[in-house]
């Protein structure tokens, strides 16, 4: 696929793909779906929906109307932020046919911000700092080189007469730290690094709460007393963890 202004521009979202998607899900037909969406259009309430404007959507229970209205948005959403990502890259001049493809492709927010990381605007970080030090070089060769011939490699690096004193490389421990973090940055935004994480963290991580007790009020006081009891010592794994118990969370 050739990447041009006008190709870029002109990719749009397809409502009714959303919607046939949500049909399948619910296993309901796609003119339900698009029932509900319009009658939310025009600013009905799900109750409302559900009791009264039956004849529009053909006997849906306030369930089914709740998901049609939630998923339209949720998917929505995704699409919106997947043609601003590609867009985004694409305005930098860094848009691939893998990226493309990836962020086409992606099936959660979390999996679009990870393709975008690398390139949204943010602070200036010491991998930034590195790279303008011209450190990149002996951070590829930290990948293939020994300990004694990196470090032997690291004195090239050093440089003490640079107009701006912020872009000195004062030693090879400096070239090397420097090196380090420019190491450290790209393994960080690798999508399959941070697809990886998020995964392990998933299967094996655990929500831990504790609640905390107001200077001079007794602690098994107010853990008795306390909406959010159950949450005063809790853990739970995050693979097994409710939406409701986030929310909760969260307000406690």
């Amino acid at each position: 696929m050739e990447f041009t202004e006008e190709t870029i521009e002109a990719l749009q979202i397809n409502e009714v793909d959303i919607m046939k998607k949500i049909a399948d899900e619910l296993q309901i037909r796609v003119q339900q779906v698009s029932a509900v969406i319009s009658l939310v259009d025009e600013g009905c309430t799900i109750p409302f929906i559900s009791r009264y404007r039956k004849e529009k959507h053909d006997n849906l229970n306030e369930v089914q109307v709740r998901d049609c209205d939630h998923l339209f948005k949720t998917y929505k959403n995704l699409e919106e932020r997947r043609l601003e990502i590609v867009k985004g890259i694409f305005k930098q001049g860094k848009l691939t046919e893998s990226l493309y493809t990836a962020a086409m492709t992606a099936s959660t927010l979390t999996e679009l911000e990870d393709l975008w990381a690398p390139f949204k605007k943010k602070k200036k970080t010491r991998g930034m700092v590195a790279i303008e030090k011209g450190l990149d070089a002996l951070a590829d060769a930290m990948l293939e080189l020994d300990d004694e011939a990196i470090r032997e490699k690291a004195k090239e690096f050093i440089k003490t007469d640079n107009e701006d004193a912020a872009l000195n490389v004062e030693s090879a421990e400096d070239a090397l730290s420097g090196a380090k973090d420019i190491l450290a940055e790209r393994v960080s935004q690798d999508t399959n690094n941070r697809t990886a994480i998020h995964d392990l963290y998933m299967a094996e991580g655990n929500i831990k709460t504790k609640g905390i007790v107001p200077e001079g009020q007794d602690e098994e006081q107010v853990a008795k007393t306390s909406t959010y009891q159950m949450y005063w010592d809790y853990t739970e794994p995050l693979s097994q963890v409710k939406p409701h118990r986030i929310l909760a969370i969260n307000r406690g």
